[in-house]
């Protein structure tokens, strides 16, 4: 990164202000698909729910909203669910739903899916 040089104090304030904002928009996406807020509190109460603390996220709340729909359709021993919406360019719309029961995870080969998986993680791909 190239250092920049600047002639008042109110520009370096404004350079400044301008990355804080920046910093603000990345850190709020940040594990909360885009909802300030909503990724920290689900994380923090799935790590408690492991450790047997169920108090720490109300159940009823918006915040799991996708969580509590999970074990709604597919109960114990549960599932996966992968799932999005974007809008992006002029109109153009991506939407896609995957969900899977853990005993189907578990029945997979994980030797015939690591060739596909190190092939999408490779550095030269992403």
């Amino acid at each position: 990164m190239e250092s920049a040089e600047f002639e008042t104090f109110e520009d370096l304030r404004s350079r400044i202000d301008a990355l804080e904002a920046r910093l603000e928009r990345v850190e709020r996406r940040d594990g909360t698909g885009g909802v300030a807020g909503g990724g920290d509190v689900a994380v923090k109460g799935q790590l408690a729910r492991m450790h047997g603390n169920d108090e720490v996220v109300d159940e009823n709340s918006d915040t799991l909203w996708a969580l509590n729909e999970l074990k709604r359709r597919i109960p114990a021993p549960g599932g996966v669910l992968y799932t999005g919406a974007v809008t992006y360019g002029v109109n153009l719309q991506a939407q896609w739903q995957w969900a899977i029961t853990r005993d189907d995870v578990l029945d997979v080969d994980p030797n015939s899916t690591a060739q596909s998986l190190a092939a999408l993680a490779h550095p030269l791909r992403i």
